[in-house]
């Protein structure tokens, strides 16, 4: 690419990102072809797209530099230019490395960088469909999500039938095979695609289409299907929260129906009350652990959008609290720390959980009969099996962590 005469995207716009108290609104500048933008503060956007609309009609940087000065307006072109190619916004980017990449994508950033992809479905010839099905989703599901829960509250508190989550879970203990079977399907076939459709409908209605679903393991233990939606960040505020809340709200509703369905047989379930009940126990585990504030859940981005207005609250609070250990800054915010604190156990219980699962089914298949002469044979063999199986977790959680929080770069400098 001529270095004089960088070209950047031509569908780039700017678009409301957070509306914030001191009326300092954040914009996002991008390109959802492209799905790379930049956030940029309200009063430098002005700025921001005059420089991109010249270099776009053909404008040097040197010649925008000399411009800007005339009209006593001090910011180094060049600098920003560099900025643009780094975040892919140029027609000719530079290649980029995996963390430049991540940096580039705030939705998908750290979700990217703690996961490790095992197949992802294209979705694009989904776009037309979606359009036509978004048109009254919206209001179907909400009105839907508050009928039905004012329903079940009022069986609940008001009527005759008493239960709890755990009561619902060990429901499943009265199940045939055939139905268990039907459970445990009705999670890859019916839960996780209702899931991410609600979330893709709320995108579609405001012009907004997926791109591709991937499944990924989070920190090589925890299996959870990733929607891209590129230019979801592009939506308006209000729109965008209830898009990300649009997943856990279907599971609310998957949950309350078949909760109300075998509401007959709440005493003494059998047959398909059985299995009604334990697909509401499904959903309702899934709504509860959607809405917990950690990454990959969808209470992370709800927090994100709701509580903190930020893209990426979770590595500005990393950061916010090496910087302070670093004695660089004296401020440290109570709410960064507090969520640290919390991110911290979080993946340590994951981990924790995970490794004993896995170690718990390899001895469980240790046990087989087709399995125990091997294991009688050399009973270290599980035990190594273990081992290895246990360090590649924790070695990738400890390189995939050390690389977003910045410690692995900062050994790299020091040396």
């Amino acid at each position: 690419m001529n270095k004089s005469t960088p070209r950047p995207l031509a569908d780039i716009q700017s678009w409301l990102l957070f509306s914030l108290k001191n009326g300092h609104n954040s914009y996002l500048v991008g390109s959802i072809s492209a799905d790379r933008y930049l956030v940029i503060d309200e009063q430098r956007l002005p700025l921001v797209m005059n420089i991109i609309h010249q270099l776009q009609r053909g404008a040097t940087p040197e010649a925008i530099q000399e411009n800007l000065a005339q009209q006593r307006i001090h910011t180094d072109v060049q600098a920003f230019v560099e900025h643009l190619a780094r975040h892919g916004l140029l027609e000719e980017s530079p290649e980029k490395d995996a963390d430049d990449e991540e940096a580039s994508r705030p939705f998908y950033s750290q979700l990217q960088a703690l996961s490790w992809d095992i197949f992802s479905i294209s979705l694009d010839s989904l776009a037309g469909r979606l359009e036509k099905l978004s048109r009254y989703f919206r209001h179907l599901l909400l009105s839907l999500a508050l009928l039905t829960t004012l329903i079940i509250l009022g069986q609940m508190f008001l009527g005759d039938h008493h239960f709890t989550l755990a009561q619902l879970i060990r429901v499943r203990h009265h199940l045939s095979l055939p139905l268990l079977v039907m459970t445990y399907l009705s999670i890859p076939l019916l839960i996780i695609p209702l899931h991410e459709a609600a979330h893709a409908l709320f995108a579609a209605e405001k012009g907004v289409f997926p791109k591709q679903i991937t499944m990924r393991l989070y920190m090589m233990i925890l299996p959870f299907f990733s929607l891209q939606l590129p230019g979801l960040y592009t939506l308006p505020p209000r729109h965008r929260l209830l898009t990300i809340a649009a997943g856990p709200l279907m599971n609310l509703i998957l949950g309350n129906l078949a909760l109300l369905l075998s509401l007959p047989g709440l005493a003494a379930p059998t047959g398909w009350q059985a299995f009604l009940l334990t697909f509401a126990a499904i959903n309702y585990a899934t709504f509860l652990f959607n809405l917990t504030p950690f990454l990959p859940l969808d209470g992370y981005y709800i927090l994100s959008q709701w509580g903190f207005k930020e893209l990426d609250v979770r590595s500005n609070a990393w950061a916010s609290v090496r910087r302070w250990l670093q004695k660089r800054t004296r401020r440290l915010p109570p709410l960064y720390l507090a969520l640290v604190i919390m991110d911290s156990a979080f993946l340590t219980t994951l981990l924790y959980v995970g490794i004993r699962q896995i170690n718990s089914y390899l001895l469980h298949w240790s046990n087989a009969s087709s399995v125990r002469a091997l294991s009688n044979l050399n009973p270290h063999i599980l035990t190594l099996t273990m081992l290895v199986i246990d360090s590649v977790i924790v070695g990738f959680a400890i390189y995939r962590l050390s690389t977003l929080m910045g410690i692995r770069q900062a050994i790299q400098k020091a040396s």
